[in-house]
């Protein structure tokens, strides 16, 4: 019950990513090809190689953000041993 439950709730976390970055970089390529059509070569380059790049820099960003909130549950958790530790280790130094 509990494998088809993760095995489901994975696949609808995949597909929502899948969707979610073939907009991003579908909306990048389609204005790439606009500005293609306006004879703006240059600039049509550089969208399209936004357009790419955008689900890697997402992906890195929402990581990164992750990374951030465990460390700020880590700071939390472990600041309440570390204020209780606190007198004492000014004790051991006092002595």
């Amino acid at each position: 019950m509990f494998a088809f439950l993760g095995s489901t709730l994975t696949s609808y976390l995949v597909g929502a990513g899948l969707v979610t970055t073939t907009a991003v970089a579908g909306r990048g390529l389609v204005r790439s090809v606009r500005l293609v059509a306006q004879g703006q070569y240059g600039e049509a380059g550089l969208q399209a190689l936004a357009a790419l790049a955008t689900p890697a820099v997402l992906a890195q960003s929402a990581a990164a953000e992750l990374f951030v909130d465990v460390l700020d549950a880590a700071r939390e958790l472990s600041g309440q041993t570390l204020d209780a530790a606190q007198p004492a280790l000014n004790a051991e130094k006092a002595a």
